[in-house]
This record gives C-alpha cells, structure tokens and sequence, in this order.
C-alpha cells in the first residue's frame, strides 16, 4: 500500500485512465463492447455516477485498439445560440480532435446554402469519413444540455438514427458510431417516437459498486489489509456503493489515521453528511435535493412518491411515469429487480420524513395539517369521554373538565420529565461503565432503552453514539450484493439465514462467522425466511409471490408453494412443523401443508406467528391484530388500535 492517500481517491470530477481509484463495473464492459460492434449506445443517469470516468476510459481502450475517438462536451459550445452556431460548434471540436479544422471550416463556409443540419450531415459523410478509414466513436457528453437551447434539437436525435438507418445503403457509415452520455431519460431529448435514435440504441446501465468491485479501493486506506478491508466494508454500509460518496468518506477515512474501526467510520459519516452544515455544502447532497425540488413537474406527488419509496411500498420503475423518472434522475433511489429503492442510507437519512415535510408545497402541506388536525381531534373526542367516565358524573361542570385536562396533562408532564431525567442519568452512567470496560452493565443500560410497544422512544444521539461504539467489534456477516430484508436464527442457534433483495439466500455458522452455503432460485428477491422447528427445513417467501421449501441437509429446494398474488411479508412453521403460514401483500394467510406442499386454508391477515401450542395463528395488518383458531379457521379476537404495522426499511439498521 505505497499509494499516497492524499493521490489515490478522487472526490470531484473526471478520473483518468490510470488513476488507482478507478473501480472498473459491468458498464465498463457492456460499452466497450457495444461501440466497438458499431452500436448506438447511451449513459444517462443521476450525477456523480462516474460517467465521463467510463467515456474517457472507454475511449482510450478504443483508441489503442485503432479506432478513431473524438470527445464533444456539449457545454463547451453555449446556450444562447442560433442552430447555425451550434452545429458550427459540433463541427468545431470535431475538427480539433480529428485534425481536420481547415477543411470542415472551408466545407461549412461552402455551402452556406444548406441548413445547419443538412450542412454538418454533409461534412460527416463527405469529409470526415473519407479522411478516417477506421472505426469512428463520436462520444457527445452533457447531452442534458440541448434542454437549455432555444431550438428544438429533435432533428440532431433524428440525424443519429438516420446515419444508422442508411448503413445498408452506405457501408462507409457502418464506421460511425455515437455514445450520449448525460443526466436525462431518453423522453426529456426527444419526444417523437417514429425518430427517437433510443429504440435502435443500447442502454447501459451505470450502476453502485459492488463489494467485490470496489475492493481495489480498501488499498488507499492505509494500515494492515484486514483493518482497510473492515474500514471499506463499513463505508460501503452507508453509501451503497455510490461513486461520488464512497469516495469522498474514504478519503477522509484515509485522511485520520486515528479511524480504526466501524464506530470512527460512523463519526466520520455524522460530519461529512449529517450535520446541518454538511447538508447545505456538500455538492452531492445539494444537487440530489435541487434536483427533486425544483424540477418542473409535480412536486407534491414527487415528494409523496418518494416517501412511498422510503416506507418500502412496492414502486416500480416505469419509465412512462414522469415521477419514476424524476427520482431516478436525482439519484435518490436506485432500481433492484423492477423496483424502486432508496439508493443508500445516506439518502435515507438526509432526506427523512420531516425534511419531506418541509418541502411540501403549502398547499400539500395545509392538506397534511388538516388531516392532522381532524385525527387530533378525533382523539380528542375520545379522550374527553374516558375523562368523563374517570370522574364518575355525566353533569359535571366544564370547569371541572378543564380543571381534569390541567391535572392529566401535567402529569403527562411530569411523567416525561421523570422519563428524560431518569434516561439522561441511565446514559451518564452507560458512559462511565464503557469507559471502564464493564460490558454486562453497558449492555443492560442501552438494552432498557430499546424500542418497545406502547413506550415513548426517546433516545438521543448519545444513545446511538454509545450502541455503536459498545457493538463496532460486533460480527459483521457480509456477502449480499443488496439489502437484507430477513434474518432468522435456526432453533438450535448454529446457523443464521438472511434472505435478500438479490436473489439468494445465505446460511451462516455463527460459530465461525462464515457462510455455509447460497441457495438460489427464487425469481425475484427473498422478502421472509424461517426454520422449521428441527432445524432441517427452511421456508422463505418472495417477491415473486412464492414460497420454497428447503432441505438444509443438501442445500435443495424441495417444493415450491404457489397461490398468493403479492410479496409474502411473512411465514412461520406451526410448532409440530406439519404445517407453515404465510402473510401476504395480497392481504391473505395461507395455511400449507408441508409434507404435501398443498394449500390447507386461506385467511384475511397480515404478517403471522403460531402460538407455542401450534392451535392459534396470530396475524397482523395496519392497525389490527386477530387470533384465530388453527382448527377451526375462524376470528377468535380482533384487536384494533391506532399503531401501524411494522415495516422493514430497506436501510434500517
């Protein structure tokens, strides 16, 4: 690890070829390998996602290979242009790179005659071509740029499918070839279908780096390999891989060599991005943010769009929808088998809940409130009539009533003063414990804290800050290339399984840390695991609306159940492991029969548990809990209350 840190990351602009930070994805290959078969090919995604990286890159590889490169950044040549000018410009660089200024100048001023177009159409086929006999990769980056001039540039779009369509008719045109890289969807450039030069192209998809890829980038870290490896496992923990921000918060890792462990990686990331002043001054962050809120579309379903996104609902990335698009184009989320996610927990954590709603146009906003205000005093009417009850009388005076609202709330008072008086206390003291290394008493403190039903949950950042620091030794099992939506222990305690948004689903020997196999076959990503009560068999539930059956003995999917028609949130085996339940987006439970692999019943419910007796099944919905008799198959009780279910985010830690 010779390579200076303050030389080896790039936190800002385009890498050269040789730079050492360069994490080298699938993109790399897919448009090398497009262009140099001739093919239109287009990058258009979020900034800060390495795209002029992977052109220059590219196009060196091509140039070595003899093809003939030339590089056109529309934002060299300007805005406020008369289609003559800009053409000319095109032209222009054109004429730089391939040494042939004198002559696309002389052709241009020849024949004045012809419009822009028709002219820099002639000049391609007339003078460039002729002058190059091998492969020519034009690259026009910052194409978003055409969205600012004052000129329709549909008929540029519709020039580049014209050279493709005259290939048959012209061979010398099969050697040209275009590559659009820029922070649009192929609708923002052009909007007629019969001319779109993006039906004929190849998309290519710039995506995070994954673990494995980005493992080149622990050698800048400084220390010991297996240090650098933990430190790059934990940045890639908050940014997903992103180009721009794995970057940057390695960087300052590499920058204080004081940052050891997990816990110095999550101060780090509160500084850089999570403090008010990181927030107003970090470039990413504010272009993702102006992104979202000043595009031109309807930013109070944007903004309700996203939130779904972070609340983990299933939005699908579709392209027709100009909201999807939006988000994608900010960078905020990222697609993972058809839907939309949060793209890292950075983002999730920058832009939460109350920064959505302060963002909400006023009016969006007076709705919420009103709402809010209509359930309050709902509550209210509520809370007035147990009152009344309380105090025994139905003719008691309002002075009274007021006089049992004055007492109840400052009791209510109190009580949260005792709350946040006894838990500032209680973290002087976990404080003082960790400091001299009592773990037991840590443990306990910080446990009495954790989040649970009916309580208040009032921990403050010194709680975070000392789970973090007592747990940054904890194992950290890592092989997923996306989120983790499930975990379950085995009854035994050997062995962990944890179902992903990947596809897979990894067994691990707690005893080693280490996993002991992958098992794949589900279409889409695993939503639920569970093991069956001897241990031997493993239920999971998927996306795709399926559940398989596992045999844990030789790794084999041994049955796969069908008949739901959503995700399968949950499944549970009955305590005899005869017979599983599963909870569905459909709004149903299933009842199966293992041996049989057959469906016994269907419920109406949500997420479920057996009771240990395995004669009563518990489900969960927003807002309602029902026990139901497993014989019978019939609501013993239901149970409503103003709680919602819980939901598993994507990046909950």
């Amino acid at each position: 690890m010779n390579q200076s840190p303050k030389t080896f990351y790039v936190t800002g602009g385009t890498l050269r070829r040789d730079a050492p930070s360069y994490v080298p994805r699938q993109a790399d290959q897919d448009l090398h390998e497009g262009l140099r078969q001739g093919k239109f090919c287009y990058v258009l995604t979020s900034r800060q996602m390495g795209k002029s990286s992977l052109m220059v890159r590219t196009a060196a590889r091509l140039r070595e290979e003899g093809a003939r490169v030339a590089i056109l950044d529309l934002t060299r040549i300007g805005q406020n242009l008369t289609p003559e000018q800009w053409y000319d410009g095109l032209l222009g660089q054109l004429g730089e790179q391939l040494n042939l200024i004198e002559e696309l100048e002389a052709f241009w001023l020849s024949h004045d005659r012809l419009g822009p177009l028709d002219r820099w159409m002639r000049a391609m086929r007339e003078i460039v071509l002729p002058r190059h006999t091998s492969q020519l990769v034009i690259f026009v980056d910052e194409i978003d740029a055409v969205r600012s001039l004052p000129f329709s540039t549909d008929e540029f779009f519709a020039a580049i499918r014209e050279f493709y369509n005259r290939r048959t008719e012209d061979p010398d045109l099969a050697r040209l070839t275009f590559c659009l890289l820029g922070v649009a969807t192929p609708s923002d450039l052009i909007r007629d279908t019969r001319t779109t030069p993006f039906n004929i192209g190849q998309r290519i998809e710039l995506n995070d780096f994954t673990e494995t890829e980005a493992a080149p980038l622990a050698e800048g870290l400084g220390g010991d390999e297996t240090t650098a490896t933990k430190l790059l496992r934990r940045i890639l923990y908050w940014t997903g891989g992103h180009p721009y921000l794995t970057q940057r918060l390695c960087q300052a890792t590499a920058d204080n060599p004081a940052i050891k462990n997990a816990g110095g990686v999550d101060r780090l990331c509160e500084e850089l991005f999570f403090t008010t002043r990181a927030r107003e001054r970090d470039d990413n962050l504010l272009f993702v943010r102006e992104r979202m809120l000043r595009s031109e579309g309807d930013l109070a379903g944007l903004l309700d769009l996203y939130e779904q996104v972070r609340r983990d609902k299933r939005i699908r990335d579709d392209e027709t929808n100009p909201l999807v698009s939006l988000l994608r184009l900010s960078g905020v989320t990222r697609v993972v088998e058809g839907l939309l996610y949060v793209r890292n927990r950075i983002y999730y954590r920058v832009f939460d809940r109350e920064w959505v709603l302060a963002n909400l146009p006023d009016a969006e906003l007076q709705r919420q409130r009103a709402a809010y205000r209509r359930g309050a005093q709902r509550a209210g009417a509520i809370g007035t009539v147990i009152i009344l009850i309380l105090v025994g009388s139905s003719s008691f005076s309002f002075q009274q009533y007021r006089r049992a609202e004055s007492l109840r709330y400052r009791a209510e008072a109190q009580r949260n003063l005792a709350l946040q008086e006894g838990y500032t206390a209680r973290m002087i003291l976990a404080n003082q414990a960790f400091e001299s290394k009592k773990s037991i008493q840590v443990d306990e403190l910080l446990n009495a804290y954790l989040p649970q039903p009916a309580r208040p949950d009032i921990r403050g950042f010194e709680w975070y800050y000392l789970w973090r620091n007592f747990h940054q030794e904890s194992a950290m099992l890592s092989g997923h290339t996306y989120a983790v939506h499930s975990v379950a222990f085995s009854p035994d305690g050997k062995t962990l399984a944890s179902g992903s948004i990947d596809k897979t689903i990894k067994l691990w020997n707690l005893a080693t840390e280490q996993p002991i196999a992958t098992l794949s076959g589900h279409v889409y990503g695993v939503a639920s695991v569970t093991f069956s009560p001897d241990s031997k068999t493993l239920a999971s539930g998927s996306y795709d609306s399926t559940i398989k059956l596992w045999n844990l003995a030789t790794r084999q999917a041994i049955a796969t159940l069908s008949g739901h028609t959503a995700k399968i949130n949950s499944v549970a085996f009955s305590p005899d492991g005869k017979t599983l339940a599963s909870g569905s987006e459909d709004n149903t439970i299933k009842l199966w029969n293992v041996a049989a692999g057959q469906p016994i019943a269907t419920l109406t419910g949500h997420t479920v548990a057996f009771s240990p007796d395995g004669k009563t099944l518990a489900s969960g919905s927003l807002g309602q809990i029902k026990l139901w008799n497993v014989e019978t198959r019939q609501v013993r009780l239901s149970h409503n209350s103003c709680g919602g279910r819980n939901i598993l985010w994507p990046f909950a830690e």
